[in-house]
């Protein structure tokens, strides 16, 4: 990216990848002088909470030097081309690939016959987890890294949307 305003052309998810690492200070002073159409889109992608406290900040941070912006301005790209080309990734990220390894070590390590009641209740709940945040089709990445078929099966067939009562 050249300029901040291509920010409008990118999907949510990416703009939400680069707010999860953006300073507020750096998106509030980068912001106020950007187009309706490019606040709209940032405020799209945040909590109301979130977005409000934003346009505080730019309401009091007032007018800025032309210097100063074209500095946020530089200072907002890179970081926006660092986390697209995955050279930053956001710490919550980060957390989600340290628990989705570990949850790939556990299903290669035991069948669901060798675990203990607490073992696969964290593997259950893990999966209801991804499920929950990532969507039901996450699953599907998981089901040749299980090493019982009995669970890969349950896990193919909650993927295409099987009836639940008959999984």
């Amino acid at each position: 990216m050249r300029s901040i305003e291509e920010l409008i052309e990118l999907d949510d998810n990416s703009i939400q990848r680069i707010l999860m690492c953006l300073d507020n200070d750096l998106l509030s002073a980068s912001l106020i002088k950007s187009s309706a159409a490019l606040k709209e889109v940032i405020f799209r992608n945040m909590s109301k909470r979130a977005a409000d406290m934003i346009r505080s900040e730019m309401n009091l941070i007032g007018k800025v030097s032309s210097e100063k912006m074209k500095e946020c301005h530089a200072n907002f790209l890179k970081l926006c081309n660092d986390v697209l080309a995955g050279r930053v990734v956001p710490e919550k990220e980060k957390k989600k690939l340290r628990a989705d390894d570990k949850l790939r070590a556990r299903l290669k390590a035991k069948s669901i016959s060798e675990m203990t009641p607490t073992e696969l209740g964290r593997v259950l709940e893990e999966f209801s987890t991804l499920a929950r945040v990532n969507g039901i089709l996450s699953l599907e990445t998981l089901i040749s890294e299980v090493c019982d078929s009995f669970l890969a099966l349950g896990l193919s067939l909650t993927v295409d949307g099987t009836d639940p009562d008959l999984v």
